[in-house]
């Protein structure tokens, strides 16, 4: 309603409201662990990474930095009544779960962050103040019960006919392919496809192996250092909204770590922060948090082009999977408009030959076939 048709303004609101988000971030980490050093360390790293590009760059990726600000205000809140029980906090508390859950619905997963921070922290619920966490628990149900039933067409046409056993070994195939994204943020695109995985299938054996380790190792040491069993438990926690269990259109995607990215940020920052306290070191740490920040920026600028027109697009993102069948066919339209029939009809049959049942595919390539004038192979795509 306000900026219409001028792009630039949706930009700046993305960008404003990932500064936003980080600033929530920081506010989080030092109510947590009340150390400035490794907020400031962690929100950093987490602001520059070029991880969050698609979440930025992509101008309805918005719903990412924005249910965060709400989703992490009202455990914020939450934390903040527990230690004041002062009514009014529980009720903003409330108040910004239920617009975290009009910004994005994966934020059904706070109650459990809730829940999770009393273990973590070893506070136990009391009976006086348990208003918060039950009204968030029933706002939860609710929206559960409207999402399944008069929300239930929401619900991915493309993955409806598989089932969760199909669809959750992508889950642990995403978790490698997180981490190494986290260690290491190159070849980064969108579409990464739907990838249903055999449980047979190497890519899950790892994924569960990595998850299994890092779980074992955490709960293991969670009296002796907290913030690392914090971390793992707050990456896994908030992936669970995107681990298939609920059909989506993807089995991993870039813009799912904006939130659990928090918890490898923390362990990179804490890092960071021990060398920082000795003095010896801090001129080392300094260094090193500066080269890695200066990395992730130039990483961030260098992926922007990846989104700076739609043929770079779609043409690194064909490049990247092989078997996205629906952005082949984007490309296809754009060559199509761009007049380049003869490659729009490639794409077009390439989605084909990976689904043989994507009518977008076969309609697009009749449509090429008829400005080429070939009517018969038209009719022939038509049918």
């Amino acid at each position: 309603a306000f900026w219409r048709s001028k792009v630039q303004g949706y930009h700046l609101t993305n960008i404003i409201l990932h500064a936003g988000a980080a600033l929530v971030i920081y506010w989080l980490i030092t109510i947590l662990f009340g150390d400035r050093h490794l907020s400031l360390f962690t929100t950093i790293l987490f602001v520059v990474n070029p991880l969050h590009t698609e979440s930025i760059s992509y101008i309805s990726g918005r719903a990412d930095p924005l249910s965060t600000i709400f989703m992490l205000l009202s455990l914020i809140l939450y934390i903040m009544y527990i230690r004041k029980e002062n009514m009014v906090i529980a009720g903003l508390s409330v108040l910004a779960y239920v617009l975290a859950l009009f910004s994005r619905e994966s934020v059904v997963i706070l109650p459990a962050l809730m829940l999770f921070y009393h273990y973590a922290f070893g506070k136990k619920i009391k009976k006086d103040n348990i208003f918060p966490l039950a009204a968030v628990g029933c706002v939860t149900a609710i929206y559960a019960l409207l999402r399944m039933t008069v929300l239930r067409h929401l619900l991915s046409d493309i993955l409806n006919t598989s089932t969760v056993f199909q669809r959750i070994p992508g889950f642990f195939v995403a978790v490698t392919g997180y981490i190494r994204l986290l260690l290491v943020p190159v070849d980064l695109h969108t579409g990464y496809g739907i990838g249903l995985f055999r449980i047979t299938d190497p890519r899950v054996a790892l994924g569960l192996l990595l998850a299994a380790v890092l779980l074992a190792y955490a709960f293991k040491n969670r009296k002796t250092h907290r913030l690392a069993f914090f971390s793992v438990c707050w990456f896994f926690i908030t992936l669970i909204p995107q681990s298939n269990i609920s059909p989506l259109n993807a089995y991993m995607a870039e813009h799912w770590l904006y939130v659990p990215s928090i918890g490898f940020f923390l362990v990179a920052g804490y890092a960071i922060k021990s060398f920082y306290d000795m003095k010896k070191y801090r001129r080392f740490a300094l260094t090193i948090f500066c080269a890695l920040a200066a990395f992730y920026m130039f990483s961030t600028i260098k992926q922007n082009t990846y989104w700076s027109d739609p043929v770079t697009f779609f043409e690194k993102t064909v490049r990247s999977t092989e078997d996205n069948y629906g952005d082949r066919v984007n490309l296809g339209i754009i060559y199509f408009m761009m007049d380049k029939k003869d490659e729009a009809v490639e794409e077009f049959r390439n989605a084909i030959k990976i689904n043989s049942r994507y009518a977008d595919g076969y309609f697009n390539l009749g449509n090429a076939y008829l400005e080429l004038d070939k009517k018969e192979m038209a009719i022939n795509a038509y049918k």
